[in-house]
């Protein structure tokens, strides 16, 4: 177990390394003078030669990637152009957001979409089926923005259950809060993150209950299946403690591939709900051309998407043993 992690841990290493060269490479394949492009229309050139000192780009290219690879390294990407402080605590400020987002989200799609998906395909053929795989398509094809919309529209603005927009104190801050003893913060953080939690899993949600139905019915099709009916074994039995272990590594996988996704930010959503997540941060950056929270964002998420694929990997070993046999044939 130990030498198969390694080996992803070395994989995982070298795919920061080859993203650290495209990120430090974006200021440099935007057409024009990037310090212009950064600086407004009055600025002087005196203005322009600080901003080039500042990031280094009158030293030679291969010069400035290992410095700025040096600083990336300690998280050190320079200050934010726009916000004129660092462009990590920018960062680390708005991945709370995007986090809590993303948890509550997969939260909800696998609570609801795997035992669906399981349900779905031991009742294969029957109306059940069919109403399932309707809800699934649903879930696909609607736009997340429209979900999103309604959902204000009725349970906000006419129902008054939740707040149409904003992230409210935060669950993470209300969680702490807990502990000692007050509810109301609690209670404030989940009544705003509730829409926009379920306008990011419905799609999610869609995704998973389709691979689980599928997977499901793949191992339910294999032999081994019928020879445990055969040998008299309880139905329940050969589901839980055979079909469905053997049919989660495939939905592990799509499950990280979604979170890798809502990292990267529920754009749409986060704009419909004016919520303060990573995703909103780099659509501005980019807007303004912050260039510094731009190589910022994309480093940091891609490093916490490599960390959740190492966890993944833990994950599939507690599933299926079997996987590193595989690897070291």
């Amino acid at each position: 177990m130990i030498r198969f992690l390694l080996r992803r841990i070395v994989i995982s290493i070298i795919t920061l390394f080859l993203l650290s060269i495209i990120v430090f490479s974006m200021i440099h394949l935007i057409p024009g003078d990037p310090v212009r492009m950064m600086l407004p229309m009055e600025s002087t050139e005196e203005d322009a030669a600080e901003m080039r000192k500042i990031l280094g780009l009158e030293k030679p290219m291969i010069t400035q990637y290992f410095l700025w690879l040096g600083k990336a390294i300690r998280l050190d990407f320079g200050k934010s152009i726009r916000a004129r402080y660092s462009a990590t605590e920018i960062f680390f400020d708005k991945l709370p957001a995007t986090l809590e987002l993303t948890f509550s989200a997969i939260a909800i799609s696998v609570c609801f979409a795997i035992p669906v998906g399981i349900f779905a395909a031991m009742k294969k053929g029957t109306y059940l089926d069919f109403c399932c795989s309707f809800v699934s398509l649903f879930g696909l094809c609607t736009p997340r923005f429209w979900i999103g919309i309604l959902l204000i529209l009725v349970f906000s603005l006419h129902l008054g259950w939740f707040p149409p927009f904003g992230r409210g104190p935060g669950l993470f801050y209300g969680i702490g809060q807990l502990f000692k003893g007050q509810f109301i913060p609690f209670y404030q953080a989940v009544k705003s993150l509730t829409l926009p939690s379920i306008s990011v899993a419905t799609w999610s949600s869609a995704i998973f209950l389709r691979y689980t139905r599928a997977s499901v019915l793949e191992e339910l099709g294999k032999l081994y299946v019928k020879t445990a009916r055969q040998k008299g074994i309880t139905e329940f039995r050969v589901m839980f403690y055979h079909v469905i272990r053997n049919a989660l590594t495939p939905i592990v996988t799509v499950i990280g591939l979604q979170m890798g996704v809502l990292l990267g930010g529920a754009v749409v959503i986060e704009i419909v709900y004016s919520w303060p997540g990573v995703g909103r941060l780099l659509i501005d950056a980019l807007y303004c051309r912050d260039y510094p929270l731009i190589q910022a964002s994309i480093f940091m998420i891609g490093t916490l998407i490599l960390i959740i694929f190492i966890i993944l990997d833990v994950i599939y070993i507690i599933i299926d043993p079997r996987i590193i046999a595989k690897n070291y044939q």
